[in-house]
């Protein structure tokens, strides 16, 4: 576990899925770990992810790194 509010990514693709299409920009304001963020650009949408905790926002960046360098996606 990367944050202690850290949610499903599989849930947070369904719902990406169903209320945006590709394109789209998804804004997290409290996105900790960043997993929405990595729900997001694995599913063509682009990314906004605030939050609080300086740690989490390096865990969040590294994480969106990794998953833009196994798809075409860009945050």
């Amino acid at each position: 576990m990367l944050h202690h509010h850290q949610q499903s990514e599989d849930g947070f693709a369904t719902l990406i899925e169903r209320y945006s299409v590709k394109g789209d920009t998804v804004c997290d304001p409290f996105c900790g770990s960043g997993t929405t963020g990595v729900a997001a650009v694995k599913l063509g949408r682009r990314f906004i992810g605030v939050d609080v905790d300086p740690r989490s926002i390096a865990v969040a960046a590294k994480r969106m790194h990794e998953a833009t360098r196994t798809t075409d996606a860009r945050w």
